[in-house]
Formats: C-alpha cells, structure tokens, sequence
C-alpha cells in the first residue's frame, strides 16, 4: 500500500471509533478515535511517513487524551 491510502484508513478508522462511541458507551472509544483521525492529519501534512512514528504518536496521542479528559 502506499503512503497516501494508509493516511486515509487511519482517518476512516478514526472516524469509524468515534462514531462506535454511539454504540459502545464509556467514553474511551471515542479518544482513541480521535487519536488516530490526528495522526492521519498529521500524515496528511507530511510530519510522517513512516509507520513506527504513526503508531508510537498514536499510542502517546490516546494515552494523553484519556489522561486529559477523563
């Protein structure tokens, strides 16, 4: 796969997360959605390209939002 159709499956399945919140309530669900919808912005924007950076920024990215908001 390239570069550009990984940055859209982690903003569809971002997307696709928060929109399971509606179903699986708890409020974790949704923070690891928006999580991965951030890294496929930031992938969009060219800050990576790389796959261990995508998922190491979205672990610290979902770790950060649960911390902040819950």
């Amino acid at each position: 796969m390239d570069d550009g159709t990984i940055t859209w499956i982690w903003i569809a399945a971002g997307g696709m997360l928060a929109l399971l919140e509606t179903i699986i309530p708890g409020g974790v669900v949704v923070f690891v959605g928006i999580a991965a919808v951030l890294v496929g912005l930031a992938r969009l924007l060219g800050w990576w390209q790389d796959l261990v950076p995508s998922f190491t920024a979205f672990f610290m990215l979902s770790i950060a939002l649960l911390i902040i908001f819950r």
